[in-house]
């Protein structure tokens, strides 16, 4: 059974401090961009929509925002659409360790109380009920120079931070050396 919400890779950012395409970086046989989509696909989610601004994925319209440019790019499209979703699962592209079963934990929790879901002191991956209030709320921060942190979002619209068992799984590779040290700690299991 199709999962009600859709799923979004966030892999529109620069990746300044990586030098290179965090997207296309290889984990094992795949690139990270693969391996967010079959995390997506595991979790059957309605659809899978990629924020991206080169290539194919939904460009942001407004640039350079950051996550939230890139979230704001993503609901517009799908609001566009006839298939429209009633929530999304949103992960950055960045997060080499994220497992399956921590998303199908913010989705549940985030069905059973409708606001957005997070783990603690980590904003991303997140569960989003999509609207028409949090799409004002990104156009209205986004335009004029508001809140652009995740963490306002969430705040605004009082969501929920769940305790994780294991927070070193939701580590970002931002830099060169943390890719390296996420590649050595494999190489070593």
């Amino acid at each position: 059974m199709k999962n009600q919400c859709t799923g979004v890779i966030l892999a529109g950012g620069l990746s300044s401090r990586m030098g290179s395409d965090k997207a296309k970086l290889r984990r094992g046989d795949s690139s990270m961009l693969a391996f967010c989509k079959t995390l997506l696909e595991d979790l059957q989610v309605s659809d899978i929509r990629i924020s991206r601004n080169v290539g194919e994925g939904i460009k942001d319209v407004f640039e350079q925002c950051g996550p939230l440019g890139g979230i704001h790019a993503v609901l517009k499209a799908i609001q566009s659409t006839e298939a429209k979703s009633r929530a999304v699962i949103i992960i950055p592209v960045d997060m080499p360790l994220l497992q399956s079963n921590d998303l199908i934990q913010l989705i549940e929790h985030g069905q059973q109380i409708n606001r957005p879901v997070c783990f603690a002191d980590c904003y991303l991956p997140l569960y989003l009920p999509v609207n028409y209030a949090v799409i004002n709320y990104l156009e209205d921060q986004l335009s004029n120079d508001g809140n652009r942190k995740i963490r306002g979002l969430i705040e605004h619209f009082d969501g929920v931070q769940l305790a994780h068992q294991n927070q070193s799984l939701l580590v970002n590779t931002n830099t060169p050396q943390q890719w390296q040290q996420f590649i050595a700690q494999q190489l070593t299991q």
